[in-house]
């Protein structure tokens, strides 16, 4: 952070200038195509000798820890602090993130019954910014809270026809991600902004994720895995780049699916304010185990035809404007969300 500071002074002529996130461009496949050749998986960079002796990566179906396991975990108060109170736990064991009142963003996969295409069933939880499973809460001076927005249940969870949750090809896997839609709009919550970054911008930014890993942490807990590399990018060359796959070294293992992948940079607002703001431009997904030995975990990319299914399934998640997969959760797939702490 004081190192981003110390740069921002520099540039402060340059930030004057800027409006609006930087990186982003028209929602225009033409201008993706243009911008990136992105046709061939690339090769992300050896790990150096050094980073080799000290830790290997662990890699199998259910983690993906490049070298060092060095995520830490967020135990301090969430409520109103970015990016922390963006991002909750779903009660199946899963990571979404808010981008809309009652609008979650997270990975497809987490809502189809494993080696099938089929929707899991309801009921739900989705808990924003959660830090640990709660216990009893008295709202008395020091008491703890551990669900500062309450608990929402799934009303609807919507998927790209295209995924196939029994193909772990790296094509397919740039389509796992799912709009999700909350009974309930957890109270002054501020979404997460989103949206597609060029690469020319994002390879120089460092990929950020948060989430809640449920295999080798206390389930509920919620974890940062720190300021990793953007290391390459892939475009789906057989659907006309409507898809694609960021390559990152963030580590992740069962429960993160879901999670943001995220940057932030410095905002200069008309009035002269300086903030420290967040961008999501992927879903981290996990990645084959050869992909993590090669260093590598993967992230389905926002790219702009992405964008426009999120935002039309954001205020109609039924809608067949573009082919999806749908479940209304009713009946007893669904409960009352709660307020606050309990």
């Amino acid at each position: 952070m004081a190192s981003k500071m110390q740069l921002f002074s520099l540039l402060l002529p340059a930030l004057l200038a800027a409006c609006g996130a930087p990186g982003a461009l028209d929602d225009d496949d033409q201008d993706v195509a243009m911008s990136e050749d992105e046709t061939t998986l690339e090769t992300p960079p050896e790990s150096s000798s050094l980073d080799a002796t000290l830790c290997l990566s662990y890699c199998d179906s259910e983690h993906k820890i490049i070298g060092c396991d060095d995520r830490t975990d967020r135990t301090a108060p969430t409520e109103g602090i970015k990016p922390w109170s963006y991002v909750g736990w779903f009660g199946n064991g899963c990571t979404g993130t808010l981008i809309g009142s009652n609008v979650v963003l997270s990975a497809a996969h987490c809502f189809v019954t494993g080696g099938t295409n089929n929707f899991t069933q309801g009921p739900i939880s989705f808990s924003l910014g959660q830090t640990s499973i709660p216990g009893p809460w008295t709202g008395a001076p020091g008491s703890p809270c551990t669900r500062p927005y309450g608990t929402q249940y799934i009303k609807s969870v919507t998927v790209p026809d295209e995924y196939d949750n029994t193909d772990t090809t790296v094509a397919n896997k740039s389509w796992d991600y799912a709009v999700v839609i909350l009974n309930d709009a957890p109270a002054d919550a501020e979404p997460m902004p989103y949206g597609y970054t060029d690469w020319s911008y994002l390879q120089t930014e460092e990929s950020q994720s948060i989430g809640y890993p449920s295999i080798d942490k206390i389930l509920g807990t919620l974890w940062d895995t720190g300021r990793k590399s953007f290391l390459g990018r892939w475009l789906n060359p057989t659907d006309l780049n409507l898809s694609g796959v960021l390559y990152v070294d963030n580590d992740g293992e069962g429960g993160q699916s879901g999670s943001p992948v995220f940057y932030d940079y410095m905002n200069v607002s008309g009035d002269g304010t300086i903030s420290l703001e967040y961008k999501l431009t992927g879903v981290l997904i996990g990645s084959t185990v050869s992909a993590c030995q090669a260093g590598q975990n993967w992230a389905a990319r926002l790219v702009p035809r992405t964008v426009d299914r999120i935002d039309t399934w954001k205020v109609d998640p039924d809608s067949m404007t573009y082919p999806r997969k749908y479940k209304a959760f009713t009946g007893t797939e669904i409960k009352a969300a709660t307020i606050g702490c309990l």
